[in-house]
């Protein structure tokens, strides 16, 4: 009797655990952007003001601007969106999200692109809803800075 309840135990146990479904969705599904207009702030002004705001977003050591062009007006970072690195001493499972952010500055206007870099996973649905939640967190958190960057006169 032992054998059998262990048996039922162990096959129950086994088809809970394979009947969890995942979906991908291509990152595209996932990109955001936006056009603020209107800011009546230089250039320059506009592009430390958005600098500024990437040092003060990214407070993860795995989200880093990678390139910076004044002239152009240009600001590019990657920046760690949701998940973690588990490791252990037999296995690894890697379930971070990265998004590209750029951010392209011109005649009194920016704009902010947020891209995933790779396809997404999702477990539960609720986990769409955040991971969009989080990106148009981060355009309206930009959006906030940059129109705000005006006060900054000291």
């Amino acid at each position: 009797m032992k054998k059998v309840l262990i048996i039922v135990v162990t096959l129950v146990t086994i088809y809970s655990c394979g009947s969890i479904k995942s979906t991908t969705f291509p990152a595209a599904d996932f990109s955001s952007e936006k056009v603020i207009e209107n800011l009546n702030q230089p250039q320059t002004k506009l592009f430390v003001s958005a600098n500024d705001w990437m040092v003060d977003t990214f407070n993860d050591a795995e989200s880093v601007i990678q390139f910076t062009d004044k002239e152009e007006g240009t600001v590019i970072g990657k920046y760690l969106l949701q998940g973690k690195l588990f490791m252990t001493a037999y296995s690894q499972l890697d379930s971070r999200i990265y998004a590209k952010i750029t951010i392209q500055l011109k005649d009194n206007r920016a704009k902010i692109k947020v891209i995933p870099t790779t396809a997404i996973t999702i477990y539960r649905n609720e986990e769409i809803l955040a991971i969009k939640g989080k990106i148009n967190n981060l355009i309206s958190n930009f959006e906030t800075s940059i129109k705000n960057s005006n006060s900054n006169n000291w």
